[in-house]
């Protein structure tokens, strides 16, 4: 029960605009714990609307800092390192965005298992067993040349 408090304290306080850090100092806890926390509030904890509203607000904030990356990159005042740490950023934002929105979520997959297919292997299996013993039969027939 005290991991789902922490999980729904944590989103709430990011909801009210508190950075990773604060959150993490208040929560005494490492900022990827706060994030691993959050990430679990908004996929399985809380009501439609609340995870919406968190998704919503977290691609904000991801749009805003992939806006202030991109103008880094474009920018001619900029040197080459400071345009590939931007750039490193601007990718690092779309990961964490396909995180938030579950593009990286596992597709779960509805296999339902039959025996016909065990009993198709059986019947090929008996099929070439039964080929197999014929050709060393007719082998063992005729003549050597």
């Amino acid at each position: 029960m005290a991991q789902v408090d922490g999980e729904k304290e944590a989103l709430e306080l990011r909801l009210r605009h508190f950075s990773y850090a604060d959150i993490a100092d208040i929560q005494q806890v490492s900022i990827p714990t706060v994030r691993a926390r959050i990430r679990r509030a908004i996929q399985h904890r809380l009501p439609e609307e609340t995870r919406r509203q968190a998704r919503q607000m977290e691609c904000a904030r991801i749009d805003g800092m992939q806006r202030f990356n991109q103008l880094v990159m474009m920018s001619d005042a900029t040197s080459l390192s400071e345009k590939l740490a931007a750039q490193a950023m601007f990718y690092r934002g779309i990961e964490q965005r396909c995180k938030l929105l579950g593009l990286y979520m596992p597709v779960e997959l509805d296999v339902k298992y039959s025996g016909v297919l065990d009993q198709e292997i059986e019947t090929l299996m008996s099929a070439l067993g039964a080929q197999a013993t014929e050709m060393a039969d007719d082998e063992a027939e005729s003549p050597v040349e």
